[in-house]
């Protein structure tokens, strides 16, 4: 699987992602790199409970950064679906 980069430089130069889904195409790269993960991703799309937006480009995927890169508060064109940035590992005191 390839991690892209994402078109923020301007919020997080080292930022990049594997896209779960995109085009409105589960991706088989990253499936197999997140079986778990894409797993739960469609029953939940098959439960009704996710709804993903073939208009939007990238509407799941998993973005990384390196340690302490930070990323700086903004609005991007994202206005069909939620963000949400979550630390998996969190430095302690951080």
């Amino acid at each position: 699987a390839t991690w892209d980069a994402a078109d923020y430089t301007a919020i997080a130069p080292d930022w990049s992602v594997l896209h779960l889904w995109k085009g409105g195409v589960w991706q088989q790269d990253a499936e197999a790199m997140m079986p778990q993960t894409v797993a739960l991703l469609r029953a939940e799309e098959a439960a009704g409970r996710l709804r993903l937006n073939p208009l939007q480009n990238v509407a799941c995927g998993v973005a990384r950064q390196p340690s302490g890169s930070g990323i700086a508060p903004h609005c991007d064109g994202n206005v069909l679906g939620l963000t949400a940035h979550l630390g998996l590992q969190i430095p302690e005191g951080g």
